[in-house]
């Protein structure tokens, strides 16, 4: 059966075109490093593929709120720890000046004149803040939580609000602490030592040592409750980091290209695709040979 000329140029572009059509697409997956580059390449694997993206962008937020609250209950741990140096140096010169080996002078002019000192640092401390937020202010972040008239007063400005973060579906972790019922006390039985030193008042004195003491043991409560409810933030921070890392190793494994694999097909498809053009090339060539003997 004799195949007209024009049938013969019909295959022969054919066969070009979707070599090359293929070539392209292998191309493709080797530069990008992708399975597909449209959700109509692999609707299934496109599908998995936005799913797992999406997972993993909720977990990241959760992540990243996870972390932003083990700052924020770091920096509240580094105020307590100093806040309790502070208080047993606050104690160790009560008890100091219960010493009958010291005069009225020695007691307000150095320990006295200290223990005020100290009542200032005490409120600097109440007054942290991390990136700009004061950590003991409640709802009230942007608002100085304590201020000191350098008399006999400290006052509360901020509020009772609870910071709750969300760490997870259904999870969720107090980020803050009431820092008034934490140190109010503290700086209420400062004041009232630095006064009974100055005055010597030594049943004042006493009841001083015994306020400050309780305090102390109040602020260390405090602390080993933020530590508590900071390791279960850290807890999560573990668990949350390990996911990710699954669930990125499972979109890598719909989404990316095996590599050695797609090199050595886009190889072989262009061995392939020089083949076609070469027999194209021989078929058409005689073609016009055969037109000329005729």
């Amino acid at each position: 059966m004799r195949i007209s000329t024009p049938v013969i140029f019909d295959n022969a572009i054919r066969h070009m075109t979707a070599n090359q059509t293929l070539l392209a697409a292998l191309q493709e997956k080797a530069s990008s490093g992708k399975q597909f580059t449209n959700i109509s390449d692999n609707p299934t694997a496109a599908s998995t593929a936005l799913s797992l993206r999406s997972t993993l962008q909720i977990g990241q937020d959760y992540l990243s709120t996870a972390q932003n609250t083990d700052d924020w209950m770091s920096a509240t741990d580094q105020a307590f720890q100093q806040m309790s140096d502070l208080a047993k140096r606050a104690i160790s010169l009560v008890v100091e000046g219960l010493s009958d080996t010291l005069g009225d002078s020695e007691r307000k002019n150095a320990l006295g004149s200290e223990m005020g000192a100290l009542i200032n640092q005490a409120v600097d401390l109440g007054n942290a803040s991390h990136q700009g937020n004061y950590l003991f202010s409640g709802f009230q972040i942007k608002t100085r939580p304590f201020s000191y008239d350098g008399s006999d007063s400290v006052d509360y400005q901020g509020d009772n609000g609870t910071m709750l973060r969300d760490l997870g579906p259904g999870q969720t972790v107090a980020a803050n602490t009431d820092g008034e019922q934490a140190f109010m006390p503290f700086f209420e039985a400062l004041i009232s030592a630095r006064n009974a030193l100055n005055d010597f008042n030594r049943n004042d004195l006493q009841d001083s040592l015994d306020a400050l003491n309780g305090t102390l043991d109040t602020v260390s409560q405090y602390r080993a409750d933020n530590g508590a409810r900071q390791r279960e933030v850290k807890a999560v921070i573990d668990q949350s980091e390990n996911t990710q890392l699954q669930l990125k190793s499972l979109l890598s494994k719909k989404e990316d290209t095996n590599m050695a694999e797609a090199i050595s097909l886009l190889q072989a498809q262009e061995t392939t695709y020089q083949a076609v053009l070469e027999v194209s090339q021989r078929s058409i060539s005689m073609l016009n040979l055969f037109d000329v003997l005729r």
